[in-house]
Formats: C-alpha cells, sequence, structure tokens
C-alpha cells in the first residue's frame, strides 16, 4: 500500500510540474481563442472520464445538440476508467492533453473575474443535464460507434479464449454493487450513501437460466464485483473473476451482444448508448430511469414502511420525494422505509416481456395499454430539479418518452397505482 501511494505521489508532483510548464502557452492559446471568437468560438469540456456512465454518455448527449458554430474541444481528468473507450471516443471528438488543458480552464476563470464573457467559453456540468437527452436530440446525431477490423479480429481471439461460438447469441447482465468504489476510489470519500442502489447478484440466476434456455450465452460484467454469482454453466461467464476482463473486452462484447440487462450503474451505457442496442434496466430510483433512450425498458425496487411492512403507492413515494435523492432523503437517513428489490421470480418475468417486446411479438392489448397509460399519467416527467448548493435548476425528462416500462410489473402491482 505504502509503495502505490509513493507512485501515486510521484505521478501528481509530475502532473503538477506540466501544469506550471504549460502556464504560458495556455496564455497565448487563450488570447488567440478571445481575437478568433467572432470568426469561430471554441469552448472546452473536461469530461468525466473517472466514471463510466457519465464519461460515455455526457459527451455524447451534449454533441448531439451543440450549436453547430461552435468548435468543441474535449480533454479527461487525470484518471481514465476505460482507456479503451477514450480511444473510441477521441476517433470521433477532438481531444487535447489534460495537462494543457486543466491549467488553461483554471487560468480562464481566474481572468474571468475581469472579462465575465470568458465563462461562455467553457462548457458547465449542467449544460449536459447530466448526460440526459431532454431535448431527444440523441437519435438524430451521427455518432455511431463500430470497430475496426483489427479490433474486431481481436475480439474473436477473445470470444475463443472464453469459449463462446462465433454463432452464439450473447447477452451482457451489469449488476451494481459497492465493491467497485471502494476498489477503484478507495481513497475518496465513504461511497456508503449509494449502497441503496446495490443488489443481489444470486437474485438474477433464473433469469440467467432461462436465457441460456432460450438459446443465449449470458456473461456478467463488471471490472470488478463482490461476489460470484453461484452458477457453473458452459453458457454462462463471470467476466469479473476472469482473467480475461479488460477495457477492451468490456468494449468489444458490447458491441457484438444481442442486448444487455441489469441494474442502476453506469456501466450499461456501453450497451444502450455508445452502440444503442435494447436494455432493460432494474432502478432503485424511478425518476432517474433514462426516458430518452429508445428500446430500452425499466422496473423498479419497491418501498415498504419499516413499522408494519406496508408498501407505499407510486403517488406516496413521489408526495414523500422518495422517487428522486434516494440517497439523501431524510425518512432514508433515519432509517423509516426499507427499499426492497424486485424477486428472481420477477426479475425473470420482466425478462421474458423483454424478450417478447424486442421481437416485436408483445400484444398490446386494451388493459395492457390501460395500465401503461396510468403509470406514466402519475410519472412526474415534467419536474425541474432545483439544486440550490449549487445554484442551478435542470430537468430529468424529454417532452418525449421513448423508453417504457414494465408492464409485468405493473400488472404484479396493480394497488401500487391506485
Amino acid at each position: 500500500m505504502t509503495s502505490i501511494f509513493a507512485i501515486y505521489k510521484v505521478k501528481r508532483l509530475f502532473q503538477h510540474l506540466f501544469y506550471i510548464i504549460n502556464v504560458i502557452p495556455c496564455l497565448l492559446f487563450l488570447i488567440l481563442v478571445i481575437l478568433l471568437r467572432k470568426l469561430i468560438f471554441i469552448r472546452w469540456y473536461c469530461v468525466v472520464t473517472t466514471r463510466i456512465g457519465h464519461f460515455i454518455s455526457e459527451p455524447l448527449i451534449f454533441m448531439s445538440s451543440r450549436p453547430k458554430n461552435e468548435l468543441i474541444i474535449f480533454y479527461s481528468r487525470p484518471y481514465i476508467c476505460n482507456k479503451y473507450i477514450y480511444k473510441l471516443l477521441k476517433k470521433k471528438f477532438l481531444f487535447l492533453p489534460h495537462s494543457f488543458m486543466y491549467p488553461l480552464h483554471n487560468i480562464t476563470i481566474f481572468f474571468e473575474k475581469f472579462m465575465p464573457f470568458l465563462k461562455d467559453h467553457y462548457v458547465h456540468d449542467y449544460e449536459t443535464n447530466f448526460g440526459r437527452d431532454v431535448e431527444n436530440k440523441f437519435y438524430d446525431s451521427k455518432y455511431l460507434f463500430e470497430l475496426s477490423n483489427s479490433e474486431n479480429l481481436k475480439g474473436k481471439q477473445l470470444l475463443k479464449k472464453l469459449k463462446i461460438e462465433k454463432s452464439n447469441k450473447i447477452v451482457l447482465l451489469f449488476i451494481r454493487d459497492s465493491e467497485y468504489l471502494k476498489k477503484e476510489y478507495k481513497n475518496a470519500k465513504n461511497w456508503s450513501y449509494h449502497d441503496y442502489r446495490d443488489w443481489n447478484a444470486q437474485n438474477f440466476i433464473p433469469s440467467i437460466m432461462m436465457l441460456i434456455n432460450s438459446g443465449y450465452t449470458v456473461i456478467r460484467m463488471g471490472k470488478t464485483a463482490k461476489y460470484k454469482i453461484n452458477l457453473n454453466h458452459n453458457k454462462f461467464i463471470d467476466l469479473p473473476f476472469t482473467s480475461l476482463r479488460t477495457d477492451f473486452s468490456d468494449v468489444y462484447l458490447s458491441s457484438i451482444c444481442q442486448f444487455g440487462y441489469g441494474t442502476d450503474l453506469g456501466s450499461g451505457h456501453l450497451v444502450n448508448i455508445l452502440f444503442r442496442k435494447p436494455f432493460c434496466g432494474f432502478w432503485s430510483s424511478i425518476f432517474e430511469i433514462h426516458t430518452y433512450l429508445k428500446f430500452t425498458m425499466f422496473a423498479n425496487k419497491r418501498i415498504f414502511w419499516k413499522s408494519n411492512n406496508q408498501e407505499l403507492s407510486f403517488k406516496e413515494i413521489i408526495k414523500l420525494k422518495l422517487h428522486k435523492n434516494l440517497n439523501h432523503n431524510k425518512l432514508i437517513k433515519e432509517k423509516k422505509i426499507i427499499i426492497k428489490e424486485n424477486s428472481p421470480l420477477e426479475i425473470t418475468e420482466i425478462i421474458e416481456e423483454f424478450l417478447i417486446k424486442i421481437k416485436n411479438n408483445w400484444s398490446q392489448t386494451e388493459q395492457n395499454k390501460l395500465i401503461e397509460d396510468q403509470f406514466w399519467d402519475i410519472y412526474p416527467q415534467n419536474e425541474i430539479i432545483d439544486d440550490s448548493k449549487r445554484n442551478i435548476r435542470y430537468r430529468m425528462h424529454g417532452k418525449k418518452i421513448n423508453s417504457s416500462f414494465s408492464t409485468v410489473f405493473l400488472k404484479n402491482n396493480v394497488s401500487w397505482l391506485n
């Protein structure tokens, strides 16, 4: 641990030396930006490269709706959680080194006290809506990602090592637990306030077996995981517990999979945003479902009073503001409520529904339509988030709903809508 910490300190020292060396070039570049602003408006954007969901969604959503007369320069944070995603994004967007852009950004912030217009030359985090397509422009953009021939050859070698036949239909499973943040950011703050988003991986075994029996090979994804899934089958691979999981494997498998499913964590964006594949999500906070995504269906955890084990209805959840910010809600902190996962049976039934829907075999009966309409009538789609700490207001959802909510979930919980 001491040696790792020493290496980190040395890296940071060199980083700060580069910042100092680049001060003069940054000042000259800023002068050039000011002089050219009437001809070409240059802005820069620090991408959240530390968290895979933000890393994928925010630049892609932002670029799909940016003004065409702007030149956007991207740069990473010091740490990049997946270097292959970085490689792909650099094929589409202009990236400059962090060691140059970071001091430029700070110099700009200093001088904007005297020249307020400089504030317009960098992208603020609220402008990206935190990776949500509230303007419904994502699918109109031409930012489609394909792997090269050499990358696909490398991927075929990976499949051989994983003992997966070329003809196999692959489904990717993403399950959120606390292990990733603990391991990757061990020197950072306490991440326990995210624990309500954790799921029991063993509850997904019946759905895995259903998919295997339907002709799929299921691969559980993730850089790391807390517990191995207790399933031994040649059509199931628990990738975090093998030596074959790499940044490249995350990207390649997402590019060739039939669809993905899993819980509320950012790595699912490899499937549903980077490669625009179908995805079935099991979420904890119902307000955070990605309603702008096509070919996507969601279900939700349920909330109960601890005192009498009585389930809260959807309307009660909204009234008590439990549809959002579960990590900061007073009732959570006081441990007055219990958040329960979907049962293994319900997860399996929902995935069966999703399979039917993506194959366009779903029968939209009058009863199904009625219960789905009832859900969306209650859903707080137009709610505005007022973040007083950062003095910003933003939307989570656009005017158009592209995703769907599980009809099976709604039919299993009819009283929840009343």
